[in-house]
């Protein structure tokens, strides 16, 4: 399909959503959007023939992700954000391209309501940041999973470790290059409780112990929250690793 400037500028019918369209780049049609990213910047959508075919392609040539990446944020890279992400495409019949949010146009008249779609994919995958932005108000686990995730780390959630009389169960189980690590959480807002988990989180180390388990035993608190006892964490440190979640290179330079 070949289309010219004209006859796209006659199939374009809200002029408030798209404010103005131009001939770009080595032919692309550049459309200016009345759309904003979170942070007030304006998203442009274009309009290119798909390489090898004779199809047109309505792209935001990687702005998107290509701006979560840098900031070190893989869209696809936790189960929470793949499932989140892909929610994205196939609610509006999107694809992703190495880093370009794309949707294919079959017909002039699909080129206005494609943009509208594109654009709302860019505005849900930039949203991205903000969710990252307040982990604080997530489960620790989801937020633990994420940061095992962006490490590439080979893991399992919610493992058994032991025998039928004495079965374990660890939040996570890394399988690192030289050991694999049993990972136990604490995190809670709550002084009365953290002495409750922490007590718990000793006894499932003393039942690892009796197994003559040689994992690397590590107890990851949630230091976002001032409410443990010295006493608490140094007895636990008697046998694990404990390392607050905020220092991340201690965690993988143990468990990778």
């Amino acid at each position: 399909m070949t289309v010219n400037l004209k006859e796209i500028k006659n199939n374009i019918i809200c002029q408030n959503i798209i404010k103005s369209i131009e001939e770009a780049y080595k032919g692309h049609i550049r459309f200016e959007t009345a759309f904003r990213y979170p942070d007030g910047s304006q998203i442009d959508i274009f309009l290119k023939k798909e390489s090898q075919k004779n199809n047109l392609l309505l792209t935001d040539f990687g702005n998107t992700i290509g701006t979560l990446l840098d900031l070190q944020l893989k869209p696809f890279a936790s189960p929470n954000r793949k499932k989140y992400s892909e929610d994205i495409l196939k609610t509006l019949e999107l694809q992703i391209n190495g880093s370009c949010i794309e949707k294919k146009v079959t017909s002039l008249k699909d080129i206005e309501s494609g943009i509208i779609s594109v654009a709302q994919g860019c505005i849900r995958f930039s949203d991205l940041l903000f969710t990252r932005r307040l982990s604080t108000q997530s489960t620790f686990s989801e937020t633990m999973e994420d940061f095992l995730s962006e490490s590439s780390l080979e893991y399992e959630t919610n493992h058994e470790l032991g025998e039928q009389n004495l079965s374990i169960k660890v939040d996570y189980l890394i399988h690192g290059q030289k050991n694999d690590s049993a990972i136990l959480n604490l995190s809670t807002g709550n002084t009365g409780n953290a002495k409750t988990i922490s007590n718990e989180i000793l006894r499932k180390w003393i039942d690892m112990q009796r197994l003559g388990r040689n994992h690397n035993r590590v107890k990851i608190f949630d230091d976002r929250y001032d409410v443990y006892k010295k006493e608490d964490l140094d007895r636990l440190g008697n046998f694990s690793t404990v390392i607050p979640f905020s220092d991340k290179n201690s965690i993988l330079a143990i468990v990778a």
